[in-house]
């Protein structure tokens, strides 16, 4: 474009001084020296252009608002609409950000951006959004490059002055700093509310494409927890769990898999009350299936053992039993107990099922199932020594704390199991002998019918 171009095309479009109107020059792709030489015509072009190009990487991209590329768009003047009208723009621009999303590191990706800079001044307006939709590209020149045209009316995002006005990227460190600020935790919040705004906007379209974003959450989240650690205050750590039971509850994978992590890292690394514990126990098992069992279990495994839970969330547990044919319960327990080291759940989960035998509000059939699915998990072939141990600190502790006068605790065909038990794993109950009360220990081997030379004495 020649100098006199330029000039006439200035010309052209200069303000109106009667209205006392300035032009916004933003621009994404150009300097605003440079943005000040095209006109309309031309950035909808460069829309179209970069159009054509998330086709090719999305082919719905162009089934997604397609009225926002409409030619009458030229004449479009966002600041005359009306409050219903304005609702129903922010929800389309809202969707093709969405879209856009995992998308930012791509030329097109701009191009379609600077046309929504350009007619509905997304910057703007839709300012906050543009900012969370490509947070996870926070450390690349380009993201500084939108930052430093995004006009904020939120104080909560002052920290970013320095930034923006250097056109910057944010170091990670820096946004770990900022989920710390201020008393609300914006930053935090903020995100939380963008992808349960973004599940609402497409469920779909998140769960298979927004892999990068929770990707980018785990990273920052996680790396906020570990630095915090032990000093991390109740304030901070009560912004994080409505993410995680949120996460958890959810029925996308990535998104729970993305809330697995975080509360893997946050159980590791700080100490919580068994009550926090057995409320994530209580989430992680609220949308079970079989697909994500292992993980599910794993995780479990991990709060009970970090935390020392010696109790499970009982109704969640009784509840998910219910469905013990359909989820193939036995199946699962088996394979992960041949794979993993899982006592630190199995312990509390087998303690159930042992309350529940002995209970005498439990009917016959109810007690011959808890009784069944017991035995079955106590399989020789993958007990491991620390799981028999635990087991037989189990059957002393209801030992300990039965009715005077009861002889009996367990059923026949119990005591017959848990004796071949006691002589399978001899190391184990040797361990157990060294510790617990020889009374309790005597007891349990009369109910089993061992004498002490099966055993030593």
């Amino acid at each position: 474009m020649t100098s006199l171009s330029r000039q006439l095309k200035k010309l052209k479009k200069a303000p109106t001084q009667a209205l006392a109107v300035e032009r916004d020059y933003s621009s994404l792709i150009f300097k605003k020296q440079d943005a000040e030489s095209y006109d309309r015509d031309d950035f909808y072009k460069i829309g179209l252009a970069g159009l054509a190009g998330m086709k090719k990487l999305d082919d719905d991209f162009d089934t997604f608002e397609p009225e926002l590329f409409e030619k009458k768009m030229l004449k479009f003047n966002r600041a005359i609409i009306g409050k219903e009208e304005s609702n129903e723009l922010n929800q389309k621009i809202d969707k093709i950000l969405l879209r856009l999303s995992p998308y930012f590191h791509h030329q097109c990706c701009k191009e379609v951006l600077e046309w929504l800079i350009y007619k509905f001044q997304i910057h703007s307006y839709n300012a906050e959004t543009l900012f969370l939709t490509f947070l996870p590209f926070h450390e690349i020149n380009s993201f500084g490059r939108l930052l430093n045209i995004l006009k904020f009316n939120s104080p909560d995002l002052n920290w970013l002055e320095e930034y923006q006005k250097d056109a910057a990227p944010i170091p990670h460190n820096i946004l770990c700093r900022a989920c710390q600020s201020g008393r609300s935790y914006w930053l935090i919040t903020a995100l939380t509310k963008f992808i349960n705004n973004s599940i609402l906007v497409d469920e779909n379209y998140v769960n298979s494409k927004m892999q990068h974003y929770f990707t980018f959450l785990v990273s920052l989240f996680s790396t906020l927890i570990e630095n915090r650690g032990p000093t991390m205050d109740d304030q901070l750590i009560s912004r994080f769990v409505p993410f995680i039971g949120i996460s958890l509850k959810s029925n996308l994978e990535s998104f729970k898999y993305c809330g697995i992590m975080i509360a893997c890292t946050l159980v590791i690394n700080v100490s919580l009350s068994d009550e926090i514990g057995k409320n994530l126990l209580k989430l992680l098992f609220h949308n079970f299936d079989i697909s994500s069992s292992e993980i599910i279990f794993q995780t479990a495994t991990v709060i009970c053992e970090r935390l020392e839970l010696n109790n499970l969330p009982k109704k969640t547990i009784l509840r998910l039993l219910t469905q013990h044919d359909v989820l193939q319960l036995s199946g699962i327990f088996q394979k992960l107990m041949a794979k993993y080291e899982i006592a630190a759940f199995l312990g509390p989960f087998w303690r159930i099922l042992i309350e529940e035998i002995i209970s005498e509000e439990n009917e016959v059939a109810t007690k011959d199932f808890y009784t069944n699915l017991l035995i079955t998990l106590f399989d020789f072939h993958r007990l491991s020594d620390r799981q028999a141990e635990v087991a037989f600190d189990l059957f002393l502790d209801l030992i300990e704390s039965k009715e005077e006068g009861k002889e009996k605790i367990f059923p026949k065909i119990l005591r017959k199991h848990l004796r071949t038990m006691i002589i399978k794993f001899p190391n184990a109950f040797d361990g157990i002998k060294k510790r617990r009360r020889k009374s309790s220990i005597q007891q349990l081997m009369q109910e089993c019918k061992i004498s002490n030379y099966l055993v030593g004495n």
